[in-house]
């Protein structure tokens, strides 16, 4: 099948993006300002990865950048505008696959529950900041232990404890 190549939406001329998730730049003229003229030949950008692990470019217009995710650019040229509310969400090939066959429109509770299918979501063991396991959250939920010496126990704090046992906390986890 052959790659399909559309203008980037408000980069037309400048730069363009394949239904494959690669993006290049179109070769062009400048003028500087002493007159002179500058050929830029045009080539597929390098993306790079963002802090959240999404591949991102940097496009160029009248003198300014612009950090752009590849998935936006593929899904505003081949699918249309993005709806209000909606995100762009990607399939079962994960984030980092771009292809227009791997991405949609939608909500942000179908995002969420994509990254429980994919195992990305950052709840839980997940979280940077999690102090628990899974295994201890079980403990606490069915130990017969006061909140504040199982709290002690497991070096967290009572109202933590407490959290969890009221299901505040972690309430997503089986039993």
């Amino acid at each position: 099948m052959q790659e399909v190549w559309r203008p980037v939406v408000g980069y037309e001329g400048l730069y363009e993006v394949s239904d494959q998730g690669r993006v290049r730049s179109l070769t062009r003229t400048i003028h500087c300002a002493d007159g002179r003229a500058r050929t830029f030949q045009g080539q597929l950008l390098d993306p790079w990865l963002s802090t959240h692990g999404y591949k991102m470019v940097t496009l160029r217009k009248d003198g300014n950048s612009t950090k752009r995710s590849v998935h936006c650019l593929v899904a505003s040229a081949f699918i249309g505008p993005r709806p209000a509310g909606l995100d762009v969400l990607h399939g079962e090939s994960g984030k980092l696959d771009n292809r227009l066959c791997n991405l949609r429109y939608g909500t942000a509770a179908e995002n969420m529950a994509d990254k429980l299918r994919d195992g990305t979501d950052n709840r839980g063991e997940n979280h940077p900041m999690a102090k628990l396991t899974a295994e201890q959250v079980r403990l606490v939920r069915t130990s017969i232990e006061g909140a504040s010496e199982l709290a002690a126990r497991l070096q967290v704090s009572r109202d933590a404890v407490v959290s969890i046992r009221l299901g505040r906390t972690w309430a997503w986890l089986d039993a």
